[in-house]
């Protein structure tokens, strides 16, 4: 903010209601109410031994495709050149 603005003004106001949230400018929209927590807080389960087995034997074939085409392709020599 520059020096030759000045901010506006605010008015405070008391709703009376100490157990409320308190609304500070009467612009302010009314506070929401309370949603109540859920009954029952269930974590969801982490993947299964299979799933990991099948993501890491799929991750090391993707590899030894990959090295292959690099291979199939000279890609090293062109490296070493």
């Amino acid at each position: 903010m520059s020096h030759d603005q000045r901010p506006g003004r605010v008015r405070v106001f008391s709703s009376g209601s100490p157990a409320g949230t308190p609304q500070r400018r009467r612009t302010d929209p009314p506070p929401a109410p309370a949603a109540p927590p859920p009954a029952e807080v269930v974590s969801p389960a982490g993947p299964s031994l299979r799933t990991l087995a099948i993501r890491g034997a799929l991750f090391l074939v993707a590899c030894a495709a990959g090295g292959a085409l690099a291979e199939a392709y000279h890609l090293p020599e062109m490296l070493v050149r």
